[in-house]
């Protein structure tokens, strides 16, 4: 293929010499490799293009029962995915109330500690106090038993008695 061009030329025209006119040729040769295929040509028979057609359609039916497969399986992935996406959301949820209830909890227990602490101090003081009271009971049944065998000694008179008590060393007179 071969094309030309021609352009009028501006400058060399003028309108003294209507006789005299330049002109611009242009010529281009076109590529070998478009010739050739333009000059092919498919002698097919119909045998051979109806054959051709066939396999086509037997190509697309098969493509179509692949993509109707793959389609159905699609749908079925995209539910099951929607399924595990409302699961997950359900678990994330489950999971946030049990950290809330942990947390709960977590506050009651040093709540609990705080008060078993306290109440484990009161209870030591409870019991050294307890120890103190049982030694002064001791020692009070002791100093009324000498009271009373010493009373049980002294007659009716009146007599100062002084009585002095071995723990406490402390007298005291009637």
């Amino acid at each position: 293929m071969q094309k030309a061009f021609w352009a009028d030329s501006a400058s060399d025209s003028s309108e003294t010499e209507p006789e005299e006119e330049a002109t611009n040729l242009c010529l281009m040769a076109g590529d070998e490799i478009q010739q050739s295929d333009d000059e092919e040509v498919c002698d097919l028979t119909y045998e051979q293009l109806f054959n051709i057609s066939e396999k086509i359609h037997t190509s697309y039916r098969k493509l179509k029962k692949v993509h109707a497969s793959l389609k159905l399986e699609f749908h079925n992935l995209e539910k099951e995915h929607e399924s595990l996406r409302n699961e997950h959301r359900t678990i994330d949820t489950d999971y946030m109330k049990l950290v809330d209830e942990f947390d709960s909890l977590n506050a009651k227990h040093e709540n609990l500690t705080s008060e078993h602490e306290t109440l484990l101090k009161k209870f030591s003081n409870l019991s050294s106090e307890h120890e103190t009271l049982k030694t002064s009971h001791v020692d009070l049944e002791k100093a009324f038993k000498e009271l009373d065998a010493l009373a049980s000694v002294v007659d009716n008179e009146d007599h100062y008695l002084k009585i002095e008590l071995a723990s406490s060393k402390k007298c005291i007179e009637f």
